[in-house]
């Protein structure tokens, strides 16, 4: 026997560990019907979002009332997908203004680089007039019209 460690390979891990709390380190235990119920929830949370998103763009583009706004900023903008991968995508932030009512209604719609010409023949610049769609039951709910 050792005098520094006086325990030989008899001793049980429990008797150890109390011996010496120190020396190891407790294993965590995740609770395996947890963890599915926690990922189960979040795909479900995120499937509810993703249909509640093409149920109203839907609905804009067969419902939606079209007039003509103009461009108040344009913002040029690199963005990461996530933080865990290096890959940008180049976006632009278009914000618009449009008349309702004798009211001003300000917009913004975030248009990939990729997906600029779906929208525009030239690229857009401030104060250009451009055609959109807007929902008659949520005037605040509106887009860039597709050309």
């Amino acid at each position: 026997m050792n005098k520094k460690y006086p325990y030989t390979e008899k001793h049980t891990r429990e008797q150890l560990e109390k011996a010496n709390p120190n020396l190891y380190v407790k294993k965590s235990k995740i609770n395996r019907k947890k963890l599915i119920a926690t990922i189960f929830g979040t795909l479900v949370i995120l499937f509810v979002i993703g249909i509640w998103n093409y149920r109203t763009e839907k609905h804009l583009r067969n419902n939606g009332v079209q007039t003509t706004a103009t461009i108040s900023s344009i913002k040029s903008e690199y963005r990461r997908i996530n933080d865990l991968e290096l890959t940008r995508i180049h976006t632009y932030s278009i914000e618009y203004k449009f008349l309702y009512n004798s009211d001003t209604v300000s917009g913004l719609d975030i248009i990939r680089k990729e997906e600029l010409n779906e929208y525009f023949d030239n690229m857009p610049k401030v104060n250009d007039s451009i055609e959109i769609l807007y929902d008659i039951e949520k005037i605040e709910h509106s887009s860039i019209k597709k050309k």
